[in-house]
């Protein structure tokens, strides 16, 4: 998280540091969002992990 910045999430994206400044508020907005989002992922994910174990009936 410390490699994180607006300056680079700006560049890589195409827009102004100040346009995403005033979407995110804040680096630690940004820090807040991007683990908000990997914890969606890792949800997801678990909930595919399971439903697969559900359907195994024996093992291989």
């Amino acid at each position: 998280m410390e490699r994180l910045s607006i300056g680079r999430l700006a560049a890589d994206l195409g827009v102004s540091e100040s346009g995403l400044c005033g979407y995110l508020g804040s680096k630690v907005e940004l820090q807040l969002v991007t683990i908000r989002s990997a914890a969606e992922c890792y949800e997801r994910a678990r909930t595919a992990i399971r439903t697969r174990l559900a359907a195994v009936t024996e093992p291989r």
